[in-house]
């Protein structure tokens, strides 16, 4: 599917067409994982769709939230859900933020190189409850964080695993992996992304210190600068999330992600047997005894 070329990443690469594949069991789910690439897969994802559209229904009219202009952000908004919702299924492309949504944090020090539509990214299981029954298809109670309690991710202050994103059209994830070594599966219930993977082999091509840096130490992939970063040998994984799939991306796996069209995604953090260890260790070392 085609989107606008200011979205692409500005460096030269070897593209990887990232793999649909057919999954029949537990074991050939597992078995793909431990692959450590990614992959995407069909799936039924409108009984999702359903469940989501209700809890949609039960927000309160004055519910706040946060917007964030990108991944790093730059600065943060706030206003009312409604207004949010509106905004991303508008026809118009042309804002950047909800309509009324207020400035309340600028980020020192970070001017981002585009302007990108403000999202939002802090829509969790306290705002909609049901997503909480959300299970990977194959994979279910494998993933040791769907074993663990609301409680014991408050109390020890650990990011829980269930996240909802309702993303406008043309809204921009600038590169990062995620938090504390887990594995991530996205479902793609409305809508469509772009996905752009890069492996942990090739960070190093992308930490370029003489080029434009995120907060978060990798090059901003928007940046014109970037078409003179050298990348002869790097290879970046992508293709387009469609509507009914899911795209498993392994830990620690860099990704630029943009929307093709409005949408709604749903994210489930995986630990599992083979990064455990790590996220065990990425978790506790936080915290001082």
């Amino acid at each position: 599917m085609c989107f606008p070329l200011k979205f692409k990443p500005k460096f030269n690469f070897k593209s990887i067409t990232i793999p649909e594949i057919s999954i029949q069991s537990k074991e050939d789910f597992i078995f793909h994982i431990n692959k450590n690439t990614p992959f995407i897969l069909n799936v039924d994802l409108s009984q999702n769709l359903s469940v989501i559209s209700k809890d949609i229904e039960k927000v309160d009219n004055d519910c706040l939230i946060n917007t964030y202009d990108s991944i790093p952000y730059s600065e943060i908004r706030e206003g009312y859900f409604l207004d949010y919702l509106n905004y991303v299924f508008s026809d118009s492309c042309e804002k950047k933020y909800p309509k009324n949504f207020n400035l309340i944090e600028k980020r020192e020090g970070y001017d981002s190189n585009e302007e990108f539509r403000h999202y939002a990214l802090s829509l969790n299981q306290d705002m909609f409850p049901s997503i909480s029954n959300f299970k990977i298809p194959f994979l279910s109670d494998e993933n040791y964080l769907l074993q663990l309690t609301q409680t014991f991710f408050k109390e020890n202050n650990i990011t829980s695993p269930h996240w909802l994103f309702i993303h406008p059209k043309y809204s921009v994830s600038n590169a990062h992996y995620d938090h504390d070594c887990v594995h991530t599966v996205i479902f793609q219930i409305k809508g469509s992304k772009k996905i752009y993977l890069v492996s942990p082999e090739f960070h190093e091509y992308i930490r370029n210190v003489n080029f434009p840096l995120l907060p978060n130490g990798f090059n901003d992939f928007t940046d014109e600068k970037l078409e003179n970063l050298p990348t002869e040998n790097l290879s970046v994984w992508e293709g387009d999330l469609n509507e009914n799939q899911l795209i498993f991306i392994p830990k620690k796996w860099v990704h630029f992600v943009v929307g093709i069209t409005s949408g709604i995604s749903y994210s489930q953090d995986i630990v599992l047997k083979d990064n455990f260890n790590e996220w065990m260790d990425s978790i506790f070392s936080k915290r001082v005894i």
